[in-house]
């Protein structure tokens, strides 16, 4: 599962042209690899598979609806060693998911991005919703799941 964030959605035309200038952009690319459940079982390869498909993108997380309370030592050790975010996600009301650790920002890996845009046709169709939005300055809600916001 892929993601933007972007933040200058709501900035006046002349704030975004000028942060334009400076190649700005405050928009964020993430990658996301959900599972039912995390547990010692399946943690190395639920993580590493994380790490192998969030690696083009600024952030990357791992999302659980059940992570044992036993994995939290390792958890945490693959998480600073690797930049990967964990999740806890709330099944009934993803809103109110817990973000457990955050991920560490990195930059976009473009070569990365090209190789599996070319290779996945959903990928692509992604980037160039993302490529549109930045254009266009704002989201086209047609393009994107936005979820409810929480009270």
């Amino acid at each position: 599962m892929v993601g933007l964030e972007y933040s200058s959605q709501n900035w006046h035309d002349k704030i975004k042209k000028c942060a334009g200038k400076f190649f700005y952009e405050a928009a964020n690319l993430s990658a996301y690899e959900v599972k039912l459940r995390l547990n010692s079982a399946n943690l190395r390869e639920a993580f590493f598979q994380a790490v192998s498909n969030s690696s083009w993108a600024n952030y990357g997380y791992l999302v659980a609806a059940e992570i044992d309370d036993k994995i939290d030592p390792e958890l945490r050790l693959l998480s600073n060693l690797h930049g990967i975010g964990i999740i806890l996600l709330d099944t009934e009301n993803p809103t109110e998911s817990q973000y457990i650790i955050e991920s560490a920002e990195r930059d976009i890996d473009w070569d990365t991005v090209d190789r599996i845009a070319k290779e996945n046709a959903d990928f692509m169709d992604y980037i160039i919703c993302v490529k549109e939005t930045i254009a266009n300055g704002r989201i086209k809600k047609a393009d994107w799941y936005i979820p409810p916001q929480a009270d």
